[in-house]
């Protein structure tokens, strides 16, 4: 395969990524409605550490445990943010 074609390929997999981080935050914000409508609060340490121990089970090589948990952490730290940006409906 080509650099340019690699380049292509990465490209399309970087969209990919995008709309899915984008699902995902629309999702954590359907969360953080539910969790303001029960008054439970934002931050669930023990649900960001389920999240990242399956984020780390379901990573495969060359994607490194370290590599996966931060890529992880900040995906939880900017969905959590969504969450208490959070206006009332």
């Amino acid at each position: 395969m080509t650099l340019d074609a690699l380049r292509n390929e990465i490209d399309a997999l970087d969209a990919d990524i995008v709309r899915l981080l984008s699902e995902r935050a629309a999702a954590a914000a359907q969360v953080g409605h539910a969790k303001r409508e029960q008054g439970i609060v934002i931050c669930d340490p023990s649900r960001e550490v389920n999240v990242l121990n399956v984020a780390s089970e379901n990573s495969t090589a060359p994607m490194d445990d370290a590599g996966i948990r931060s890529i992880y952490r900040e995906i939880i730290a900017v969905c959590s943010r969504i969450q208490a940006d959070l206006k009332d409906d």
